[in-house]
């Protein structure tokens, strides 16, 4: 037996999309200090690196103000990553309707966060950075950008996703998401 559940509301999506980016965000600027870190670069340059969306280049330079500039990046970041986690939220309410096995499927959730984290990777560094932030081209493409953003942003929010678009006490492979009223669910159950 399937129970029918109403579709989630705007407010708590857009919650959810705040606070799931903001653990992918958390998970995924943990996850660039330490690949930096392992590549030999400095641990706190991702935040530097970030930071000069506002700054400018002169974020990245040594003799600038370090705690100035990471305090100013990891701002940045989580503004963007709760930005990022509402719009691949406002994707799958739109996505949901041409696969509505999607919400019921944890696989087929967490997989949607990766490819989001990814695309997000594309969008920002492959064709937007290039014009606007070329500072952002000089990282380690594959470990600072793709792995980065699919696996530690996108596999996270996935994962996040699947837990809080469950409701309480049902697991996820009892969950269908329609857009029915209460009535229409009720006789639809059973």
């Amino acid at each position: 037996m399937t129970t029918v559940h109403p579709a989630p509301a705007t407010g708590r999506l857009l919650r959810h999309g705040i606070i799931g980016g903001l653990l992918a965000g958390l998970a995924f600027i943990i996850a660039e200090m330490i690949i930096n870190t392992a590549l030999g670069k400095p641990g706190f340059g991702p935040p530097r690196l970030i930071a000069s969306i506002v700054l400018g280049k002169a974020a990245l330079m040594p003799a600038y103000p370090a705690a100035k500039a990471i305090i100013i990046g990891f701002i940045v970041h989580f503004i963007l990553a709760a930005l990022f986690g509402v719009i691949v939220l406002a994707v799958l309410g739109v996505v949901r309707g041409v696969v509505p096995r999607l919400m019921a499927s944890p696989s087929l959730l967490v997989l949607y966060g990766a490819v989001a984290g990814c695309l997000l990777w594309v969008v920002n560094f492959l064709l937007i950075a290039p014009r606007v932030f070329p500072q952002f081209t000089m990282v380690n493409q594959f470990w600072n950008g793709f792995i980065a953003h699919t696996v530690f942003f996108g596999l996270v929010l996935g994962g996040y996703l699947v837990t809080a678009l469950r409701p309480r006490g049902t697991t996820v492979q009892e969950v269908t998401w329609t857009s029915a009223t209460p009535r229409d669910r009720r006789s639809r159950v059973g």
